[in-house]
């Protein structure tokens, strides 16, 4: 893989990073079950996906064992997003995110092992980077002026590192099969198996949803979804998953918290700026540092 590859696949993380950025204003956007939410978001993304792949004329020509897999991950996927969009909604979009954003760090634990690579220092002390800045701003004082006691915080910072901890399990099974499929037909593919495996909670909640709800539901299933997904599982072709972790987890929160000042009015204390200028100083120096993936000694079944 040479180098601008690399440089292509950090840019597809950034931008993909930059889209779902924007996912979780919608937990505070919409007053709905993060059931329900997801429910909605994975089921758009499918169906959009579907529509470009028939487009394409790609028809998925996947092994029983293939598919199997594609279903636990869109199973986990599902997990992912209803602890994420919980964890905000019990706290703050701020406190969410950012415990969210321990997942490099299970990435970085659990990739080599599966991989049988090398631990590189570099990415351990990339990750530690990261989390310093995350603990800078988590420990400053809340700058949430809607919700100036941060309720339930350690409920929130509960359920967003089990957040972390399923998505950095679901990078590295996506890792498993990027190499030989259409990032497309995998987004496409785990998004309805998420959506089927959230049906028997979501079928006896209230879905009278009005127009704006419906409207939220589109933005946050084509673009932070279908798109954002999309984009960083085609990323996850040129670049290793710790480093593509990295730079989710870091700028996603810095991304996360502009809009939230822009459309919440979530002004964060000076601590959380400097926090945030940490996190960005040490992911771009981690994507001009990137190194050429490794081909994976694991592949799908």
């Amino acid at each position: 893989m040479n180098s601008s590859n690399s440089l292509g696949g950090v840019a597809s993380i950034h931008a993909a990073t930059l889209a779902v950025g924007m996912a979780g204003l919608f937990g505070k956007f919409l007053e709905h079950s993060p059931v329900l939410i997801t429910q909605g978001r994975s089921t758009i993304a499918a169906l959009a996906l579907a529509v470009v792949l028939s487009l394409q004329r790609k028809r998925p020509r996947l092994s029983g064992c293939q598919w199997f897999w594609l279903a636990v991950t869109g199973g986990i996927l599902a997990a992912h997003w209803v602890t994420f969009f919980h964890a905000i909604q019990v706290s703050t979009v701020a406190i969410g995110l950012l415990s969210f954003s321990s997942y490099p760090l299970f990435t970085t634990l659990i990739e080599p092992w599966v991989f049988r690579e090398p631990l590189r220092p570099i990415h351990l002390g990339f990750a530690l980077a990261v989390m310093v800045g995350i603990a800078l701003i988590a420990t400053s004082e809340s700058g949430n002026s809607a919700n100036p006691d941060a309720p339930d915080v350690l409920l929130g910072v509960g359920w967003g590192l089990v957040s972390g901890f399923t998505l950095a399990v679901l990078t590295i099974l996506n890792r498993l099969h990027v190499q030989t499929h259409s990032p497309l037909l995998i987004s496409c593919t785990q998004n309805g198996f998420a959506a089927l495996a959230l049906l028997p909670f979501s079928a006896g909640l209230n879905w009278h949803l009005d127009g704006r709800d419906w409207s939220l539901l589109l933005a946050l299933g084509l673009i932070c979804t279908a798109g954002g997904y999309a984009l960083f599982l085609h990323g996850l072709q040129r670049v290793r998953a710790q480093l593509a972790s990295l730079i989710l987890a870091g700028m996603e929160s810095v991304y996360a918290i502009l809009f939230a000042m822009l459309l919440l009015s979530e002004i964060p204390p000076l601590q959380t700026v400097l926090g945030g200028i940490f996190i960005i100083g040490t992911t771009v120096v981690a994507s001009f540092q990137s190194s050429e993936p490794t081909t994976p000694t694991v592949t799908s079944g």
